[in-house]
C-alpha cells in the first residue's frame, strides 16, 4: 500500500512533502503508517484505529511510535471521516486497511467502507490531487470480472477514475481512486506501470513488490 500512495503523484518521490497530510484508517501492526513515516518523515500521518487492544499491541510489539508527524487516534474510522469533513480538513492520501472477520467474503475493508455514502465522504476530504488507497482482501473470484462486479459499483458512482494494483503472490489487490479524470491520458496502463516501476525502484521495494502491476478499473 505504501507504493500506491506515490502512484498518482499525491506524494512526491523527490520533495520532502512537508505540507502533505495522510490519513490511515485501520492501524493493524502499523506496517503502512510506520513504513511511510520512515520514507517521508515530514509528511503528517494520522492513523485511526477503533480497537484499543490493537493500538496497545502495535505500540508494544510492532514498533509504532507517535511523534510530531505521526499520530495514532483511537476512534471509529467513519466517525473520524465525518468529523473531518465537518471541520473542512483535507488529506493528500486516505488509506483504508480496516479489516473484519476472516470468515467474511470480503475481509478487507469492512462493509462500511464499500458504501457510496462513506466513499463520497472520503472524496470530499481529499485534496484536488489526492488519492484513495484501499486494501481489498477476500474471495479471489470477486475480481474475475471487475468491470461488472457489484463491489466496484459504489466506487464508480463517486470517483472519476480507479485502478487496481495486483500482486503476484498475494490474493489482495489495492484499489486506487482519484477525484479527477484520467480519460484524456493515452496508454494509461502503460504509463501507470512505468510509474509503478519507478516507485518500486526509488523506494527499494523490489523484494516485496516484484511482479506487481496496474490495471485500469474504469475512468470517466
Amino acid at each position: 500500500m505504501v507504493a500506491a500512495t506515490f502512484l498518482m503523484y499525491s506524494l512526491s518521490l523527490h520533495a520532502m512533502d512537508k505540507e502533505k497530510q495522510v490519513l490511515e484508517i485501520g492501524l493493524g501492526g502499523g506496517s503502512f503508517d510506520m513504513g511511510l513515516h520512515l520514507l517521508k518523515p515530514y509528511v503528517n500521518i494520522t492513523a485511526i484505529e477503533n480497537e484499543s487492544t490493537v493500538v496497545k499491541t502495535a505500540f508494544k510489539w510492532f514498533g509504532v511510535v507517535d511523534s510530531e508527524t505521526h499520530h495514532t487516534v483511537l476512534e471509529d474510522g467513519v466517525n473520524f471521516l465525518e468529523n473531518a469533513l465537518l471541520k473542512g480538513k483535507k488529506y493528500d492520501v486516505v488509506a483504508i486497511d480496516a479489516c473484519g472477520p476472516q470468515s467474511s467474503t470480503i475481509v478487507c475493508p469492512v462493509e462500511a467502507f464499500l458504501t457510496s455514502t462513506v466513499l463520497e465522504t472520503i472524496r470530499n476530504v481529499l485534496t484536488d490531487t489526492g488519492s484513495l488507497v484501499l486494501n481489498l482482501v477476500g474471495d479471489p473470484t470477486m475480481l474475475d470480472k471487475p468491470g461488472k462486479n457489484e463491489i466496484f459499483e459504489p466506487f464508480e458512482s463517486v470517483f472519476p477514475a480507479c485502478v487496481l494494483m495486483h500482486f503476484t503472490d498475494l490474493e489482495n489487490v489495492v484499489v486506487i481512486c482519484v477525484p479527477f479524470s484520467l480519460s484524456h491520458i493515452h496508454d494509461l496502463e502503460q504509463r501507470l506501470n512505468a510509474r509503478l516501476s519507478l516507485v518500486i525502484s526509488r523506494l527499494n521495494l523490489g523484494y516485496v513488490l516484484d511482479g506487481s502491476y496496474i490495471t485500469r478499473l474504469y475512468e470517466k
